[in-house]
């Protein structure tokens, strides 16, 4: 008896596997592009809030002693009216008038500040401050 022998040889060539790697590269190259581009559309946004609130931060700032002020006076006018009418030389109608103007003056300068606060509280989420 004679011995029979056989001898194979497999060989795998990766053909396809070449242009895998290469349209992966070229599908992580496009997705840093994305990533790169939200980025800058982040950007952008944040620099026009930034721009957008913060004159409206100075602005509603300025307004708080004009605010102030016309408080103030809407208080005397009052306490002189309550005078006039004790002393007997005003009506209730004077005292009331310059009661309503005093709380109409307190509620503006409640609303400056608010508007103040909120510039603000908006402005440091632009800026990412906020928590």
């Amino acid at each position: 008896m004679r011995g029979t022998w056989s001898l194979s040889l497999n060989a795998t060539v990766p053909i396809f596997e070449g242009l895998v790697t290469k349209y992966s590269v070229q599908q992580a190259k496009a997705n840093l592009r994305a990533t790169e581009s939200n980025a800058e559309v982040l950007r952008q946004d944040i620099n026009k809030q930034v721009r957008t609130e913060l004159p409206g931060r100075t602005g509603r700032g300025r307004k708080n002693p004009g605010h102030r002020k016309r408080q103030r006076s809407s208080k005397e006018n009052w306490d002189l009216a309550q005078g006039r009418y004790k002393a007997g030389v005003g009506s209730i109608i004077e005292v009331t008038d310059a009661q309503v103007k005093f709380f109409n003056a307190e509620l503006s300068y409640i609303r400056s500040v608010y508007d103040l606060k909120v510039a603000e509280a908006q402005l440091e989420k632009a800026v990412g401050k906020a928590y």
